[in-house]
């Protein structure tokens, strides 16, 4: 990059930063998906949507207030949106991905249970026999 440049322009972090935000937005412009942002720009992060968005926090563990809430509101029948919406502290992204692994988790449960379960009947019918 540096041989493109006139050589009076010495290249920081930020202009590197910079450069790389504005070439990937020009490939999302050309390629027409979305930028997904992980910090918002500072103009978002103080209008009401971003201090709200600021709030939650990425990649926290889930308290157990926050499931029992989450499971609450599943059982209302409301979806990830409005799950997200009335959580608060939770984005659709992180509902989503939390009721997807609760899923996972409920499916191996079962699965384990379906092993287990011959296992155990054939050891009761064994001691029942007086082997």
């Amino acid at each position: 990059l540096t041989k493109y440049l006139p050589p009076n322009i010495e290249l920081d972090s930020n202009m590197m930063e910079q450069l790389a935000r504005v070439a990937m937005e020009l490939h999302h412009q050309k390629t027409g998906r979305k930028i997904h942002s992980e910090t918002p720009p500072a103009a978002q992060v103080n209008s009401p949507a971003g201090i709200a968005m600021s709030m939650k926090q990425p990649n926290i563990a889930w308290t157990e207030q926050e499931k029992h809430q989450c499971q609450v509101l599943l059982d209302q029948g409301l979806g990830e949106v409005e799950i997200s919406h009335r959580m608060k502290s939770r984005t659709e992204v992180q509902v989503r991905a939390y009721l997807q692994n609760q899923k996972q988790r409920l499916k191996s449960v079962e699965s384990v249970e379906q092993e287990i379960m011959p296992m155990e009947i054939s050891s009761s019918s064994a001691t029942a026999d007086g082997r």
